[in-house]
């Protein structure tokens, strides 16, 4: 199966060309401590000028309560929550929510938690957003990976990888698409290309 797309930490009008062109299926936007955080309201305007077919994703990390209930009344598609995720809020979100999951080792899997709400888990390394891929062979034990989403250090040149050993639902890319100013037209290309054309 190929997986989705999803490229994250978008946060500049002429970033959105690529996305709308090569058809992503999901755009974060980053509201946590990062070199990509950008404001609710910049993402909503940024919004605007995707493809009504992109789905946004809302990137949080421990937030306050006044950032979560922005978020809700922002109306992003999908929540994605890095820590803890209070149960007043699993049961007021009314949006799907993406659990991200630091791996480690085989007993970070058991973060995993289990709701209604929670529709998928983000899979990174122990430092989210630092580029750095974890061992992908700790996936093979997960009875499935349809509810997956592989982020961490992918790239163009090892995205082939790890599809073939983690099998994700989508992909999750940042700075595997980015040069020196922020995201680039070419690399997004080159990496929607390798996706889509996956065991080819």
């Amino acid at each position: 199966m190929i997986p989705k797309i999803k490229v994250c930490g978008i946060t500049k009008p002429e970033e959105i060309q690529a996305l709308n062109d090569m058809a992503v299926d999901y755009v974060g936007f980053v509201f946590a401590t990062s070199k990509r955080k950008i404001t609710v309201e910049k993402a909503i305007k940024l919004r605007k000028l995707l493809n009504k077919d992109i789905k946004t994703v809302a990137v949080l990390k421990d937030p306050t309560d006044d950032l979560v209930q922005w978020v809700i009344d922002g109306q992003f598609d999908i929540i994605q929550w890095h820590g803890i995720i209070p149960e007043k809020w699993l049961a007021r979100i009314d949006q799907n929510i993406w659990q991200g999951v630091s791996i480690c080792n085989e007993a970070s899997l058991n973060e995993m938690i289990g709701h209604h709400n929670i529709v998928g888990y983000v899979l990174d390394g122990k430092n989210p957003g630092s580029g750095k891929p974890f061992d992908w062979e700790l996936l093979k034990q997960l009875s499935t990976q349809s509810n997956i989403i592989l982020a961490g250090g992918l790239n163009a040149e090892n995205v082939d990888t790890a599809i073939k050993t983690a099998h994700p639902h989508i992909v999750d890319v940042s700075s595997g698409v980015e040069d020196a100013n922020g995201k680039s037209y070419e690399k997004i290309k080159t990496f929607v290309r390798k996706v889509r054309n996956y065991d080819k």
